[in-house]
């Protein structure tokens, strides 16, 4: 008997041993997928490949990414690893240019791995792929035209007004104003307003619906944390084992909430210049012309292969597509949108001369135009366009960008051959927190956007939204809101670190964005001289 408990206990061990083999094999077989190709990477680690600051929450991931980009400090390219999958990271500005503009018929997917029917919100301009993705940004385009824009000015001041109440009363009470909270509930309700024609009152109502809904998106949670270890295993994972991205609650409410903007508007026959009005329209155009198609195929059967093609390389705008666009509009809007409006108010308050400076043109461009802060007027203001591109260069809030090579691709001065489905990794914080291309880069120096230092840098180093056909869609309406924002803040207050206020800045680890831990406390103080 004890013979055979003996021989058990060592079948157990070996087939334990063999299982643990067997795993750290399926681990890192793919690292060695550079040494094929003859690219300098840096070598992973099992299962977190160079993502372990980020896994085990000692990083953020535009840390980590930064970090990578140093170590191939001098190398166009070079490989890296998020936990057991390669991506090349391009290094250098010249590669950069082509992969996103020059070149981009070889580079136009981002590679996410999405399941639409588990997630219908993922349907959207940042998700969807090839003809699919071309024809849906062809459709929305014309949705954020100078034209369109013009027409929304009148939300962007209404809801700038709603801020600056707000800010009055926190001003009254001798307060400090949180500026990662309130710039989030006012760009909730700048998309509130310019995106359903609603009046979420984020700003008004501590318990708005609406901002508990964005706050729970971007909150990480357990399911986020197990579908982010699931990754390790396989990207696809989280997707077979049915692990949604969003909670279906929040899902839920805002399908909800699109369909039933949508019922009310048809039934009332109201129309509004916002964003779910155009998504209307061009889901009419679109029905009309799915109705035109079928009588054609009905009345030239000879024909039908052709239409088929044709339809086949469209996207129609239904419900899903609808819902999930409106939602990544509101997604991208309120956070991006918040957050650089925090961090460039916490450098002006940081840099006093600069805020001097900027007040002082705010001030003389609005008294010369003698009217309300419109369209026309922002673009007087050239030193806030230097203050902001030097807001989102020193703080990129998606700081990195990621493409799918969708046919073999020759790299450029190399007899290198990148295979079909190869992932490119761009590091934009990285790059804008290079010295080669930005001195002293911590350094909050607007004079780096003027026109003559502009002129000076090498294209493809400034990248806060992207470049190319991928560039993103909604960047001047991000810009146009900032600049009213500011516009009315600077001409009424003079903003000042709060005493409290943690320093210096640090980053929440673990976190896709750039989300600070600490919160940004400034105090607000009255200038005389009021617009």
């Amino acid at each position: 008997m004890p013979i055979i408990s003996e021989v058990f206990i060592i079948d157990v061990i070996f087939i334990m041993l063999l299982i643990l083999l067997l795993i750290y094999y399926y681990a890192t077989k793919t690292f060695d997928h550079f040494d094929k190709i003859g690219i300098k990477y840096i070598k992973p680690v099992p299962f977190f490949g160079n993502m372990t600051d980020f896994v085990i929450g000692r990083k953020n991931l535009q840390i980590c990414h930064k970090d990578i980009y140093d170590k191939l400090k001098g190398e166009k390219c070079g490989g890296m690893f998020m936990n057991r999958s390669p991506f090349l990271m391009i290094c250098d500005p010249e590669l950069i240019q082509k992969v996103l503009i020059k070149d981009f018929s070889y580079f136009y997917d981002r590679g996410t791995t999405t399941d639409e029917k588990l997630d219908p919100l993922q349907a959207n301009l940042i998700n969807l792929e090839g003809q699919r993705w071309k024809s849906l940004r062809q459709k929305l385009t014309p949705a954020f035209s100078s034209g369109k824009l013009k027409m929304m000015f009148q939300q962007f001041n209404e809801c700038t007004d709603e801020l600056l109440n707000h800010l009055q009363e926190i001003e009254k009470n001798n307060q400090p104003a949180d500026a990662r909270e309130t710039m989030a509930k006012f760009s909730t309700d700048v998309i509130g307003s310019c995106a359903f024609g609603l009046q979420f009152n984020s700003l008004k109502d501590p318990d708005s619906k609406f901002r508990k809904v964005g706050r729970e998106i971007l909150s990480p949670t357990l399911q986020g944390r197990v579908r982010l270890l699931l990754r390790i295993i396989h990207d696809k994972l989280p997707t077979l084992l049915g692990l949604k991205a969003f909670k279906k609650e929040a899902e839920e409410f805002f399908i909800n909430l699109v369909k039933d903007t949508i019922n009310y508007r048809e039934t009332n026959k109201i129309e509004r210049n916002d964003f779910i009005q155009i998504m209307m329209t061009l889901r009419k155009q679109d029905s009309t012309s799915v109705d035109n198609n079928t009588h054609k195929i009905q009345s030239a059967s000879s024909n039908q292969h052709n239409e088929e093609e044709k339809q086949g390389t469209q996207v129609i705008l239904d419900d899903k597509l609808l819902a999930a666009n409106t939602f990544i509009f509101f997604l991208a809007g309120f956070e991006t949108t918040a957050s650089t409006l925090s961090l460039c108010l916490f450098e002006l308050a940081l840099n006093g001369d600069i805020q001097t400076r900027l007040r002082n043109e705010i001030i003389t461009v609005i008294n010369n135009s003698k009217t309300e802060v419109t369209h026309d007027v922002i673009k007087n203001m050239t030193y806030m366009d230097c203050v902001i591109s030097e807001t989102l260069r020193k703080y990129p809030i998606a700081g990195s960008l990621i493409r799918k090579c969708t046919k073999p691709y020759n790299l450029p001065g190399t007899s290198i051959i990148i295979k079909k489905n190869q992932r490119i990794f761009i590091p934009v914080y990285g790059i804008h927190h290079d010295p080669q291309y930005y001195p002293d880069p911590e350094k909050f120096d607007p004079e780096r956007f003027n026109e003559e230092n502009k002129e000076k840098r090498p294209y493809g180093t400034y990248l806060p939204f992207g470049d190319g056909p991928r560039i993103c869609i909604g960047l001047r309406f991000a810009i146009a809101e900032i600049k009213v924002a500011l516009a009315k803040i600077l001409s009424k207050y003079e903003l000042k670190l709060n005493n409290n206020m943690e320093m210096p800045l640090r980053w929440k680890p673990r976190r896709l964005l750039l989300v600070p831990e600490q919160k940004i406390l400034l105090d607000l103080q009255p200038i005389e001289e009021n617009i």
